[in-house]
């Protein structure tokens, strides 16, 4: 519920720990599934820092006999990063004619 107090708006979602309940159901929900290497690395912010996660034990990893690794989802999303923002591209058509007024 979204409301106002003070000239300012808040959210039951933040103030009587619904969130921390949600990420838990979401957490114990994902406790069998399992994400590839690309999707894992993805979501925790790149390969280095997946490496990392599996050798300090934070992230569960198990190998199928195909040679394919998968990671335990539950770990991986409990390591999850913002992604980054992309720029807004420019058509080329803009970009040309950009350059012409400039010189």
């Amino acid at each position: 519920m979204i409301y106002r107090h003070n000239n300012e708006l808040r959210t039951t979602l933040l103030d009587d720990d619904t969130a921390s309940v949600l990420l838990k159901n979401i957490l114990m929900q994902m406790e069998g599934e399992c994400f590839g290497k690309r999707k894992s690395e993805r979501v925790v912010g790149g390969p280095k820092k997946l490496q990392e996660l599996v050798e300090n034990g934070a992230v569960r990893m198990k190998f199928e006999e195909n040679g394919r690794a998968y990671y335990n989802a539950s770990d991986v999303l409990m390591y999850c990063r913002p992604p980054k923002r992309k720029k807004e591209r420019k058509p080329r058509r803009v970009k040309k004619q950009e350059r012409k007024s400039a010189a």
